[in-house]
């Protein structure tokens, strides 16, 4: 009985065994036996590293078994980079050269939002092009008006004339337009020099006329300016024939029209400025160190740059509510001046308006300022009181510069 037991069992253990074998091995050997795959060491095989972009994930270096393809060390995701983007400004087409819109560019995989924007191509209206100005080669020319040989320039809105061109008439009359757009400024030295011209006629349309405009027009005896007029530059009148002739100031003072252009170095004491004027122009007043008060009819609108620049007798001055511009430097070394009060009607005060006013002790500045310029009151060094109103929104640097009481 117990030779029998032991003979089951070592039968039982056999079977196992085999079981055992055939369920390690699910390959056949080589030769097609069913003997099970001998135990082998690795062969290791590099995976390479993928580098990651902006756009896509990359990998770690890595390995596997080039025998049985198991991993080795496994490689890793590096996540993407992501874009490193610069802005770049758009520009506006013309009607000869594209433009673009403003776009963005990265400086690793060179991927943009440019888009470019087609040339506009000239728009003729009249024989000039209405976006920039450009003639016509096309256009026949308008037969007659001696406002063809004038020089314009176009601006978008209007025209600026900027020269006499081939005018040779002696009487300028200026257009109120060209081709269809209002004539709105004549500009700087548009006229100087030109000693034939002996009247001056301007349209209604023009508002600003510039720097030395008709300095040196020395024939030049007859000028109209229109109330539309709400600006006029550095010299423009000098040495013409009106600006020379004394019979045409008074008091020492030079008006044409409702406009006060100019006043002698020489004039003293108390002056009163005509009634109905518009305007005080450019410098007018400049260096009448002897000028000590003046009166401002509440007609005038302006006030010039440097229209009392060097006034250094000037103790007061009193600003009618008429006026709504007020020049840069229009007071600047007015070191006698130890007063003034801005209306509300004025919103700014401009660049070194009251620099070097040494006496201003003090100074009312209205809710109606908005901005304050550079040096606008720098040097005014007994300056003790101001009060800076809320509606003020900006400061140009140096302000107060040297307001040291």
């Amino acid at each position: 009985m117990r030779k029998k037991c032991i003979v089951s069992m070592m039968s039982l253990l056999l079977a196992v065994g085999c079981a055992v074998g055939f369920a390690a091995c699910d390959q056949d050997a080589p030769g097609g036996t069913d003997e099970p795959d001998e135990p082998h060491v690795h062969t290791e095989v590099a995976d390479k590293a993928v580098a990651p972009t902006c756009t896509k994930n990359g990998l770690t270096e890595g390995s596997h078994c080039a025998v049985c393809g198991e991993v080795i060390v496994a490689q890793r995701t590096v996540p993407a980079l992501g874009h490193e983007l610069s802005y770049h400004a758009g520009q506006a087409a013309t009607c000869t050269q594209a433009g673009w819109n403003a776009y963005e560019t990265c400086g690793n995989c060179g991927y943009t939002t440019y888009a470019e924007i087609p040339a506009l191509d000239h728009n003729y209206v009249g024989g000039v092009c209405t976006r920039c100005g450009a003639s016509d080669p096309d256009a026949q020319p308008t037969p007659g008006g001696t406002e063809s040989l004038l020089e314009f320039t176009f601006n978008g809105t209007s025209y600026a004339l900027t020269g006499i061109g081939a005018h040779s008439d002696p009487h300028v009359v200026i257009p109120s337009e060209f081709h269809g757009y209002p004539v709105t400024e004549i500009g700087g030295r548009a006229f100087a020099d030109r000693h034939w011209i002996t009247e001056v006629t301007i349209p209604d349309s023009v508002t600003s006329i510039g720097d030395f405009a008709f300095s040196g027009c020395s024939s030049l005896t007859s000028i109209t300016i229109p109330d539309s007029v709400t600006s006029i530059g550095d010299g423009a009148f000098d040495n013409t024939a009106y600006y020379n002739d004394e019979n045409n100031r008074e008091n020492g003072v030079l008006y044409i029209g409702k406009y006060l252009i100019d006043a002698k170095t020489t004039i003293s004491g108390n002056h009163e400025i005509r009634e109905g004027t518009l305007i005080i122009a450019y410098g007018a007043f400049s260096d009448c160190s002897n000028l000590t008060s003046i009166v401002i009819p509440d007609s005038v609108t302006s006030i010039g740059s440097q229209a009392f620049m060097g006034c250094s007798s000037l103790t007061s001055i009193v600003i009618p509510d008429s006026v709504t511009s007020i020049g840069s430097q229009a007071f600047r070394d007015c070191s006698s001046l130890t007063g003034i009060t801005i209306p509300d009607s004025v919103t700014s005060i401009g660049m070194w308006t009251f620099y070097g006013c040494s006496s201003l002790t003090s100074i009312v500045i209205p809710d109606s300022v908005t901005i304050i310029g550079w040096g606008a009151f720098e040097g005014c060094s007994s300056l003790t009181s101001i009060a800076i109103p809320d509606s003020v929104t900006s400061i140009g640097d140096g302000a107060f510069c040297g307001c040291s009481s």
